[in-house]
């Protein structure tokens, strides 16, 4: 974790807005921003301004720790912020995007793979209506596969070709008109 997303994180903790850091630090909300996109850090006295106004030591400031009240050191544990960037969430969605179009390849794991998708969404809380709707659509696409492969394999009773439908018409159609 940089730091600008140590910044962010502290700032959200403490319930504060840009714009409100911005004000008492006397400088730009801008400049905040890009602290926090990790575009730019603050100088050292800036820093010292934030550790006073968060009310934190420069460690929980600049790294990932923060200290508790009986002095232990916890670590953050933030899963999530590997799809935190827009461009982040873009890849996510097209890997998932991905596996599952792979995944409709396979008539048996197929639907495995896609509910498994599904209990990954689920456990990183995802939102996305466009993912949950593909993986339902590849269940569905699956279970068909699924089914048309034991059709071909063992029933194969139900299964029509052209010439199958041709010989059949002209067996049961044409010959009763007298052709």
């Amino acid at each position: 974790m940089e730091i600008g997303d140590n910044l962010k994180r502290i700032r959200l903790k403490r319930g504060l807005s840009q714009n409100e850091v911005a004000d008492k630090l006397n400088i730009s909300r801008q400049a905040v921003s890009k602290w926090e996109r990790n575009i730019s850090s603050p100088d050292i006295e800036t820093l010292e301004k934030l550790r006073k106004l968060y009310d934190v030591s420069f460690d929980e400031l600049i790294t990932q720790t923060e200290i508790d009240s009986n002095a232990s050191i916890v670590e953050k544990s933030d899963n999530m912020d590997i799809f935190e960037g827009q461009e982040n969430r873009i890849i996510h969605c097209l890997i998932i995007i991905g596996m599952l179009v792979l995944s409709c390849s396979l008539p048996f794991l197929g639907i495995i793979i896609s509910i498994f998708i599904i209990y990954y969404l689920v456990k990183i809380r995802s939102k996305s209506i466009l993912l949950f709707s593909c993986c339902f659509l590849a269940i569905f696409i699956n279970t068909w596969n699924t089914w048309a492969f034991l059709n071909n394999a063992f029933i194969k009773e139900a299964t029509a070709t052209v010439e199958v439908v041709a010989v059949n018409y002209k067996n049961n159609y044409l010959d009763h008109l007298g052709f």
